[in-house]
């Protein structure tokens, strides 16, 4: 999976077509391996051991 964060902030908006940051939204995006939604490959619950931590 992955996650973002909004970077900065400005109150500079333009309201055509429709209200929106006036120089784009600048987000930072990185894989997080923690989070598996729908890939191939995903862990069950038989391929762990009870030792293994799952975060999900």
């Amino acid at each position: 999976g992955y996650r973002w964060e909004v970077v900065g902030s400005s109150d500079d908006v333009e309201y055509s077509p429709f209200p929106v940051p006036r120089h784009g939204l600048l987000a930072r995006l990185r894989r997080d391996d923690s989070v598996c939604v729908g890939r191939k490959g995903c862990p069950t619950e038989d391929n762990y051991d009870d030792d293994d931590e799952v975060i999900v």
